[in-house]
């Protein structure tokens, strides 16, 4: 996917999303984005959803990790991803 057409395209079209759910039918999975606003936390509007096909769900979850560990090193911020490994390794062993 060429960057730049993505980066332009994400400046002009960025909306807050504080939750999300996942969902997934045979043949994709979906995400839907949403915002809880703090004087009503029961009512959920819908930002954005997003769906793709079933066959891209590991490269996915592969781009969001490895973001997540970027993110924790560059900002020195723990989310929790590097002891999540660092178990994972463990139970390699």
């Amino acid at each position: 996917m060429d960057k730049e057409k993505l980066k332009s395209s994400t400046e002009k079209n960025t909306e807050y999303a504080n939750t999300f759910r996942i969902g997934y039918t045979e043949t994709e999975f979906f995400v839907d984005f949403g915002l809880v606003k703090p004087e009503n936390e029961r009512k959920v509007e819908l930002i954005s959803s997003i769906s793709f096909p079933t066959e891209i769900m590991v490269e996915f979850i592969l781009h969001l990790f490895n973001s997540a560990l970027k993110y924790e090193k560059e900002f020195n911020k723990d989310l929790g991803f590097k002891k999540a490994t660092e178990k994972s390794n463990e139970n390699k062993q």
